[in-house]
């Protein structure tokens, strides 16, 4: 009897804890994953290709805590390099007469950073979560984690210059 209360009284209080220690890291992701889709763009804009990995980008203490904890996967997508349809496309790249020659050439490139939620981060009364929240049709540049489901998370993203 006595150990039964021991038992319970250290799951109790290590139960908690632990799920308090798993929740942290959802707060990180939630925080700090837009600053790596930021550091991602940033080096595509510079570098004209996405990075190999996250450790080739530049990342704040709190972002990089994510890639350092192995909380974030990135997933470079190779054949992904798209042009935008601006006006004429020739040799798979497009020309616009219209604009200065600076943005004649459009380039996108599209990846994923996948991530592994404890907890469901429910939308607020006025947008509450459903299904079709979690899926889009296109890519944004940038993720959204204001709501989320449990568990493994992909989030589809884009990039350009």
């Amino acid at each position: 009897m006595l150990g039964l209360v021991i038992v319970v009284c250290i799951s109790t209080i290590v139960g908690p804890a632990l799920s308090e220690s798993r929740a942290k890291n959802d707060k990180l992701i939630e925080s700090y994953l837009p600053n790596v889709s930021i550091a991602i763009n940033s080096y595509a804009s510079k570098n004209n290709k996405l990075p190999a990995s996250l450790n080739d980008i530049s990342l704040t203490a709190d972002a990089k805590k994510l890639v350092e904890l192995n909380l974030v996967e990135y997933k470079p997508q190779t054949n992904a390099t798209s042009y935008n349809q601006k006006s004429t496309t020739t040799n798979n790249q497009t020309y616009d007469p219209y604009s200065s020659y600076s943005s004649r050439y459009s380039y996108t490139f599209n990846y994923d950073l996948c991530v592994n939620y404890v907890r469901e981060k429910k939308g607020s009364s006025y947008y509450p979560l459903d299904d079709t929240q979690y899926q889009t049709s296109t890519r944004n540049t940038s993720p959204s984690t204001y709501y989320h489901k449990k568990g493994n998370v992909c989030y589809e993203l884009k990039t350009g210059y």
